[in-house]
């Protein structure tokens, strides 16, 4: 079965967890480069109530530890910057068949002569999604086709929908992508969901209601 399979394969893990500094370079100022030696920060990890998880039939798949590392360079000047990323991955089963998707991510945000950088933040979600889409689910001509408000770890968050089209073993399919972040706690949490679009009437409401049941730190 190829549902969602291609949003959640190893690689696709390691790809949004790079997020955190794939988007540093050229962020910084040369006063934010100040000090020697590497920067290291690790995240909370961010997962979603048990309540949710078991009234809306999502089940953990896995939890991931992802080290990125990236040497940073502006004005003459570079540091290491290690970033620790925690992934949560839940699934859904749906006539017998894993259908759905949620995945939760906790970035760290990183300092720089007393200065907090957090490069996610001030992306838009559509941004995130044309950089990012196709590594980190095979995502491809994602178009933003409607907007909602949740309130995320008490913050009132834009959540987008995404009508787009995954690959899977060379086919392609139509899937309804959400995306959201927000700043807390000194972390970026960046979640998202994903099903076939043939599930749209059973699954939106469901998906949509997993952003207000995010928790972090956890």
């Amino acid at each position: 079965p190829f549902y969602l399979h291609f949003m959640y394969t190893r690689r696709r893990a390691l790809a949004l967890g790079a997020l955190s500094v794939g988007t540093l370079t050229g962020c910084s100022g040369a006063s934010d480069l100040a000090g020697e030696g590497p920067i290291e920060r690790t995240a909370s990890p961010a997962i979603l109530s048990e309540s949710a998880v078991s009234e809306t039939e999502y089940e953990l798949s896995r939890k991931d530890k992802k080290t990125i590392e990236q040497e940073v360079s502006a004005a003459g000047q570079s540091r290491r910057i290690i970033a620790n990323n925690q992934l949560t991955f839940y699934t859904k089963t749906i006539e017998d068949i894993e259908a759905g998707l949620f995945v939760v991510i906790a970035t760290p945000s990183f300092s720089f002569a007393g200065q907090t950088l957090n490069p996610v933040a001030g992306m838009s979600n559509q941004d995130v999604v044309d950089q990012f889409g196709q590594r980190l689910g095979g995502l491809q001509s994602a178009t933003e086709t409607e907007t909602l408000s949740q309130n995320v770890l008490g913050t009132d968050t834009t959540i987008s929908k995404f009508n787009s089209k995954g690959t899977y073993n060379g086919r392609e399919f139509d899937v309804y992508a959400y995306l959201g972040k927000v700043v807390n706690e000194g972390d970026v949490v960046i979640a998202g969901g994903a099903y076939p679009q043939a599930y749209d009437s059973a699954e939106a409401e469901i998906t949509e209601s997993l952003f207000t049941d995010i928790e972090h730190p956890a």
